[in-house]
């Protein structure tokens, strides 16, 4: 990757052609956050129904839908991606519901 892709945390993408609907940009949350300050670590977020977590794809069929898409967006070239990893996460965005105030746990001291 190069020093910086895109200047904010994330942003979302509303693009039926593509798979992602958020990427994350950690160097834009803190320089701590990668591991070398000439490089870029965005996070790919691909949100699925919880009974498909991605498919039967792969994590190499991922990496390389993310890296299509990168280059697919104007983004970066894929062949500047120097390495990935996938990380399945269900029910990691979570909605709440209209009446989610009535659902929490109760806590007592």
């Amino acid at each position: 990757m190069r020093p910086e892709v895109f200047p904010d945390n994330w942003i979302y993408i509303h693009d039926s052609s593509v798979q992602v609907g958020r990427i994350q940009n950690y160097k834009q949350w803190s320089a701590e956050m990668v591991p070398d300050p000439r490089l870029t670590v965005p996070a790919w977020n691909i949100s699925v129904p919880s009974t498909m977590l991605c498919g039967s794809a792969s994590d190499e069929q991922l990496i390389e839908t993310a890296k299509n898409e990168l280059a697919q967006l104007g983004l970066a070239d894929k062949s500047r991606v120097v390495d990935a990893t996938v990380v399945r996460q269900p029910k990691a965005y979570p909605l709440y519901d209209h009446e989610y105030s009535y659902h929490r746990p109760v806590r007592t001291a």
